[in-house]
């Protein structure tokens, strides 16, 4: 393996998997773990708190539509910020 190809998979391990983003930014059906401290939800969804693992579907209007680890559906706000799981 050349030192670019090792150079390479560094560089996307460290920066492009542990990767801070906003909910909007993810890949639909990918896991992830809010990080923002105060998570909007509408009125009627359940309540997302920093910690909670989550997999993200997609963007529905300001609100991107997901599952907890239970298997509830859930809302959290576009803008929201997540890690991604490894």
């Amino acid at each position: 393996m050349s030192i670019y190809k090792i150079y390479h998979v560094i560089y996307w391990v460290v920066f492009k998997i542990k990767k801070n983003m906003k909910a909007y930014n993810v890949k639909y059906g990918t896991k992830a773990v809010v990080i923002d401290k105060n998570v909007k939800t509408p009125p009627s969804s359940i309540l997302i708190n920093k910690g909670d693992e989550i997999t993200i579907y997609r963007l529905d209007g300001m609100y991107c539509n997901g599952i907890d680890k239970d298997g509830n559906k859930i809302y959290i706000a576009g803008w929201t910020e997540v890690e991604l799981c490894v």
